[in-house]
């Protein structure tokens, strides 16, 4: 700048800097005084939203970083209450645990609203999703899509609705061409017509198609072809032991991962749906190989995955507990925070598509996620975690080794699987009068 002329101005935090995937530099918060020599500069450091040991903590995670400058956080609002780390065994354990937490928390009187879980990756969010689900608690993903909302779970859920209940036209109508069979439109409305004209269920007219008039012999053979899949499923899934192996021969047998990589150009769009199918998978085996009084069976797996007492419009209207990305998380705040999946590789991730890994943004996306709790934050991980079929040990995130131990309170986990398994099955009328009673 020269003469007279010195004005400008910048208001940036190098702490939370955390798109740099999307282009932004932290160099130029970092690099300011020295391309703008003069500047006077203001550290805002008093903080209004979180308590004191939140603040700690989170400034106990940022000093790692080498290029930064030196701010710390403080407020005059109180210590409050310890930061309380959660070691489960699994990612089914780690989301059951954190929606038993969310639950307790409701029943006391806190709203959903006032509640959000975040995590590194959207795929962390179907444990949690599924747990949520089991408590009939309203949630809503933002800024991105539920796992039970992609097209690739609605179709195999589609698909086990169909098997289960053979009069379930909207199932049928959904897979009977997908993935892509040879069962066009015209074949279809033939299909239709002489379902209404007889007073048939869908399926049922299947079994008639050599009288239905119009249709070629290549399409009376395809919607045999189809009526005779899904009545060898429906044998088939009467075993519940065999669940999890059945919807795998289910997926491999209709071509459900081939047809998910084609239905989009982008490699790694494609291989985020195979892995929800398998994720979906491995919750299947896992029902499957439950103990417990209550066998497994088709309608119970398709109920643990189905939207029966979760209110769809809790979201819109702002009452439903918030799950989301960390990154997605950045500038909102909620009194209750829990940050799940703390280990190495997904929090520091090790870097998206072949990327580098970026330590340094990691460890601020950490920090902006410790910051987002208000009054209480919870941080748990998983001993091991299920990916494509395998399980692996995990390792504690370095994050949680920078967080004095004064300042941390483990969790209570005790109980949590003998707490499941006795409500499995009691549906939504019965989770709720078990809540009443406990009142």
């Amino acid at each position: 700048l020269s003469g007279e002329r010195r004005n400008i101005c910048a208001v940036g935090d190098d702490d939370q800097s955390i798109y740099s995937w999307r282009g932004a530099e932290v160099d130029n918060i970092l690099s300011f005084d020295r391309h703008f020599p003069g500047v006077k500069e203001i550290r805002l450091e008093q903080n209004y939203r979180s308590t004191g040991t939140i603040l700690e903590a989170a400034n106990a995670v940022i000093a790692k970083n080498r290029e930064r400058k030196a701010k710390r956080l403080w407020t005059s609002s109180g210590q409050g209450e310890p930061v309380r780390l959660a070691v489960l065994p699994d990612e089914r354990a780690e989301g059951a645990f954190i929606a038993r937490e969310i639950r307790r928390r409701i029943d006391e009187g806190m709203a959903p609203r006032d509640i959000a879980v975040l995590y590194r990756t959207n795929i962390q969010s179907r444990a949690v999703e599924e747990a949520v689900r089991e408590l009939d608690i309203p949630y809503e993903v933002i800024g991105g899509q539920s796992f039970f909302d992609r097209k690739e779970i609605k179709d195999l859920m589609a698909y086990l609705k169909l098997i289960s209940n053979p009069a379930d036209d909207v199932s049928l109508l959904r897979i009977i061409n997908t993935p892509p069979r040879g069962i066009g439109e015209a074949t279809v409305e033939a299909l239709s017509g002489y379902a209404r004209a007889e007073k048939l269920t869908l399926f049922l007219a299947l079994s008639f198609a050599d009288g239905i008039e119009g249709l070629s012999e290549p399409a009376r053979e395809r919607l045999e072809a189809f009526r005779g899949l899904i009545a060898r499923y429906r044998i088939d899934c009467e075993d519940g032991r065999a669940l999890g192996q059945t919807a795998a021969r289910l997926v491999e047998e209709t071509g459900l991962k081939a047809a998910a990589l084609a239905s989009v150009r982008s490699v790694r769009a494609g291989q985020n749906k195979v892995r929800a199918i398998e994720a979906f998978l491995e919750s299947a085996e896992a029902y499957a190989s439950r103990g417990g009084p209550n066998p497994p069976t088709l309608q119970g797996l398709i109920s643990k995955f189905s939207l029966d007492g979760i209110d769809e419009d809790a979201g819109l209207s702002g009452t439903a507990v918030h799950l989301m990305t960390l990154h997605a998380a950045k500038g909102l705040e909620w009194p209750c925070v829990f940050i799940c999946g703390m280990e190495e590789d997904l929090l520091p991730h090790p870097g998206m598509e072949g990327e580098p890994q970026n330590l340094p943004e990691e460890r601020r996306l950490a920090y902006v996620g410790l910051t987002r709790a208000k009054e209480t934050l919870f941080l748990t991980r998983a001993q091991k975690r299920s990916h494509q079929g395998r399980t692996s040990e995990r390792t504690p995130s370095r994050y949680l080794a920078d967080i004095p131990e004064a300042l941390c309170e483990r969790a209570d986990v005790s109980g949590l699987a003998e707490e499941r398994e006795a409500g499995k099955g009691i549906g939504f009328f019965g989770g709720l009068a078990q809540r009443l009673r406990a009142r």
